[in-house]
């Protein structure tokens, strides 16, 4: 009778064990997943779709100032935007920001949830 009861509890403590293992093994596949997409994917796409919008508005910008008469050398649309943001203090805000983002999934990846 005992040595039933051996037998039954180990291969319910087997199954349970190999259960937690699929899980375990799911959790850190899922999770390397999202860490691989997050630091390779995301960045390569956010890239692209600024690069897009910034040929577009560049595209835009110089067909209505070559309705004007003005070449391109005479006015640097970059450079003035730069001198915009820099003086709004956008570089310093983004730079902020993003690393608040950051932390927070560090964080979050920390924890577990």
């Amino acid at each position: 009778m005992a040595l039933g009861a051996a037998v039954l509890l180990g291969s319910l403590l087997t199954g349970i064990s190999k259960l937690l293992t699929v899980e375990f093994v799911k959790f850190i596949a899922f999770r390397a997943l999202i860490y691989t997409g997050m630091t390779l994917i995301l960045p390569v796409i956010l890239y692209n779709v600024w690069s897009l919008i910034l040929s577009e508005t560049l595209a835009y910008v110089t067909a209505h100032v070559g309705d004007s008469g003005l070449e391109g050398s005479m006015i640097q649309l970059v450079g003035i935007a730069a001198w915009c943001a820099g003086l709004l203090r956008i570089p310093d805000a983004v730079s902020f920001l993003l690393s608040c983002a950051l932390c927070r999934f560090v964080i979050s990846m920390v924890r577990g949830v």
